[in-house]
């Protein structure tokens, strides 16, 4: 009797054990970030009647440095700039301050780096708090 328990229990762990493929989860079978397409399987509709041809979406990668002014110091002109998304420049690199897609001033990066921050000496212009910094 002892050991046809053991046994059932062996064939009950082996069947546990058993690998499955790992399958697209729900919803992610057409999204363009993963299969490159629009959404649409090959022809479809336009609400005008016509029929056109799906097109690949193509989602560019930027690996510039885009940051924002964390906080501002005008008396000894540096700021400090926050990347939380992008790469960290690197030292000596030259950036742009942007105020609603205007050029409003030039920084240089001069360090140090503490997480996703580092300071920057004011060049040329001003700079406020939340302008964005970016290569020209």
């Amino acid at each position: 009797m002892r050991y046809l328990v053991l046994f059932t229990l062996l064939i009950m762990g082996l069947s546990a054990c058993k690998k499955q493929a790992l399958s697209t989860p729900p919803g992610m079978e057409h999204d363009p970030v993963w299969t490159g397409n629009d959404g649409a399987l090959g022809n479809t509709k336009s609400a005008s009647g016509k029929t056109y041809q799906s097109k690949t979406t193509i989602i560019p990668v930027v690996n510039a440095p885009i940051g924002q002014v964390a906080s501002v110091h005008t008396a000894l002109r540096f700021v400090i700039l926050d990347f939380p998304l992008h790469p960290m420049p690197q030292v000596d690199q030259r950036l742009f301050i942007y105020r609603k897609n205007q050029k409003v001033g030039e920084v240089k990066v001069t360090g140090p780096a503490h997480g996703r921050t580092i300071a920057a000496d004011i060049v040329a212009g001003e700079a406020l708090v939340e302008d964005e910094v970016r290569p020209e």
